[in-house]
């Protein structure tokens, strides 16, 4: 069985413009679980998980075990958003990615 056999054609995407709110609005949207991120001439630089947008918002366990009134605090959830909600995706994306060809077995 090759790549080919089980991977995805369809992609969603965003600029490297893009904020927080705007991917996490995409992710959802989508259902796809990650969005690419393209530069200006349309090149792949980064993606972003569902994974990669909680992080932000829940960054350690030892944080939350120190101070758990900040993740169960819904006012202070909600700080939280408004905190990262303008940053721009290239601050929080996953630039380290490995690629195969559809043809490489899986």
């Amino acid at each position: 069985m090759n790549i080919r056999d089980v991977m995805e054609t369809t992609f969603v995407t965003v600029p490297e413009s893009a904020t927080y709110k705007e991917v996490a609005e995409k992710v959802y949207a989508s259902k796809t679980g990650c969005v690419f991120v393209l530069d200006a001439t349309n090149k792949l630089v980064g993606l972003v998980s569902e994974h990669d947008l909680l992080r932000i918002l829940f960054p350690y366990y030892q944080s939350y075990y120190l101070n758990p009134e900040q993740y169960t605090d819904p006012n202070e959830r909600e700080k939280k958003i408004e905190e990262v909600q303008d940053h721009v995706v290239t601050r929080f994306m996953c630039k380290d990615m490995h690629s195969a060809s559809p043809d490489e077995p899986i």
